[in-house]
């Protein structure tokens, strides 16, 4: 029971991840992406081809990563209202590019890293230096939980033979 639940968690943060559902402003170098977690309530079945995997919408998402940023950065009304259309656009073209089958591998990575490089300049455009740290401070927790979550997730090749 406990791994088919892991093996569901870390399928589930793999798609909030593939759909883009956090942000987090690169750093070292690198651009990495990081995975909100996503209330059941606004997961829905693939019930068009039978699947049992559960995806989140684009509008639940968009609600998902206004909310979070709300809280994370403690937006104003006027902050809000400049950073929903960003939201919106930027997961409507990750949307976009997951589904556009004339992009795979490295040419659809480095798309998706120019979408989120955009999207993560747009609202540092909205935010002040104040609400950037708080932001980028938030991302990179989650980001180093999700990492932690990962790590523990994987069975170790050692684990079997120590016993």
């Amino acid at each position: 029971m406990s791994a088919r639940m892991n093996k569901n968690t870390l399928s589930l943060c793999t798609l909030v991840l593939s759909l883009g559902a956090a942000t987090i402003t690169p750093s070292d170098g690198q651009d990495s992406g990081t995975v909100q977690t996503v209330p059941s309530s606004i997961l829905q079945n693939d019930s068009q081809t039978g699947s049992k995997k559960r995806h989140a919408s684009p509008d639940a998402i968009k609600k998902r990563q206004l909310s979070v940023l709300k809280k994370e950065a403690t937006l104003t009304a006027d902050q809000e209202s400049k950073v929903t259309p960003i939201i919106s656009k930027y997961v409507d073209d990750v949307v976009a590019l997951k589904n556009d089958s004339s992009l795979v591998g490295a040419a659809k990575r480095e798309k998706r890293k120019t979408l989120h490089s955009q999207y993560v300049n747009d609202i540092n455009g909205v935010l002040t230096p104040d609400q950037q740290k708080s932001w980028t401070a938030a991302n990179a927790a989650r980001l180093e939980r999700l990492r932690a979550a990962r790590a523990g997730a994987k069975p170790s090749a050692s684990a079997g033979e120590n016993e």
